[in-house]
Order: C-alpha cells, then structure tokens, then sequence
C-alpha cells in the first residue's frame, strides 16, 4: 500500500492478494490506519495472518494536542487515554480484525511490540482480542512454533 496510489491501483492491488489466497500465498504490507487496513475484507483463505507491528500512537500534532486537551476538559483526567491511547489501540484492532470476518474465519493475529501485553494498553483492545492473547518469550522458533500450532489446530476443528 502506498501513499500516492490511486484508488484503482490500490484495488488491483487488494484483488492481486485476494486471488493468491488459494494458491501459494501472498505477503501484503500496509500502514496502521491506511485505507486497507480498515476499510477491506479478507474473508476465508484471502488472508489467514496478520502482524501489527508497533502501536499506531499518533504524531503528537497541535490537532492530536488539540483533542487530547478537549476530552480532558469533558472528562478530567482521561484527555490523553480518550484522545491519544483510545484512537490508536481502535487502529490496532481494526487491522487485526481484517482476517476475520466471519464467525468461521480464523487468522492467527500477532501485535509484535511488548506495550500489547501491557494491563494499560489491553485494556483498550477489545474483548475479543484480549481473550484469546498469548503472551510469547522473545526466543528463537516460538512464534514459528504457536503459529503452526494454532493452524494445526484450526484444521482440526473446522
């Protein structure tokens, strides 16, 4: 996905993908928040995994200021958590939700920055995200290993 891309382009881009999902696979790169990462989906085989690599914190402009300012006047003491955390934890989960679309869908979902495992920041994921969190040593093969485990499993129970 890239910024200077035409609406067109970005769809034969997302079409190009979709149609790998049955065949070898397909890696696609996007930006937390892009138009992709929100606004498409990608039922069934068309997407099985998603990594999210860093919180989307968004650059602390005037506006982000602005707003976090403004719920702090409305709600004391929650500006920053409504105006700053809230928005882009809601980024977060918008992308890992992009796999599952139905109630048969599965995708394995890997947030790869620590902060996700935080009380502070989980508690602004949503439910169904938080419930099926498994926190992971940084150590060689584990992720490798939970990930073919997880699909290993899937397959077993659909």
């Amino acid at each position: 996905e890239e910024r200077g891309m035409t609406s067109k382009q970005n769809e034969k881009l997302v079409s190009d993908f979709k149609s790998c999902g049955n065949k070898m696979g397909a890696v696609f790169l996007g930006v937390l928040g892009g138009r992709t990462s929100e606004g498409v989906d990608f039922p069934g085989d068309q997407m099985n995994s998603v990594i999210i690599v860093g919180v989307p914190y968004a650059e602390p402009t005037p506006r982000v200021k602005a707003q976090i300012d403004y719920y702090e006047k409305c709600f004391p003491s929650f500006g920053r958590e409504y105006g700053y955390v809230l928005p882009a934890m809601k980024k977060a989960s918008q992308a890992a939700g992009r796999p599952v679309r139905t109630l048969n869908d599965r995708g394995a979902i890997i947030f790869l920055d620590s902060r996700y495992a935080t009380g502070y920041c989980r508690n602004f994921l949503p439910s169904w995200v938080n419930d099926g969190m498994k926190m992971l040593l940084n150590q060689d093969g584990v992720l490798a290993k939970e990930v073919k485990a997880f699909f290993n499993l899937t397959k077993t129970t659909l």
